[in-house]
């Protein structure tokens, strides 16, 4: 078997599984194409929004109250082992977490 027949089985096999594999992706992608279609012109969403003014009884409402943040200036330092320089920076500190609170 000489070198240009080595190449030629080789290029056989893989124009194979180069055929195999368009021939999945074709399938593949073209039942996708055609469900997606014929699904969004039956589907149809409906939205529908009832307020009502008066709660029902028994029943008791709560309003989120955002937590309470403050932004502190921080001086430049040395750590604790004194090894590390800090810079000087800002930081948010959450001074109260935020909670439900009972509306009245």
């Amino acid at each position: 078997m000489n070198n240009f027949q080595k190449h030629h089985s080789w290029l056989e096999k893989s124009g194979s599984y180069i055929a195999l594999f368009s021939v999945f992706l074709f399938l593949g992608l073209g039942g996708c194409s055609a469900s997606m279609e014929a699904r969004s012109s039956r589907d149809q969403i409906i939205v529908k929004e009832e307020g009502s003014e008066i709660p029902a009884t028994g029943s008791v409402s709560y309003a989120w109250e955002e937590p309470m943040m403050q932004v502190v200036d921080v001086p430049p330092r040395l750590d604790p082992d004194e090894v590390v320089y800090i810079p000087g920076h800002q930081e948010v500190i959450e001074v109260r977490p935020g909670r439900w609170q009972l509306e009245e």
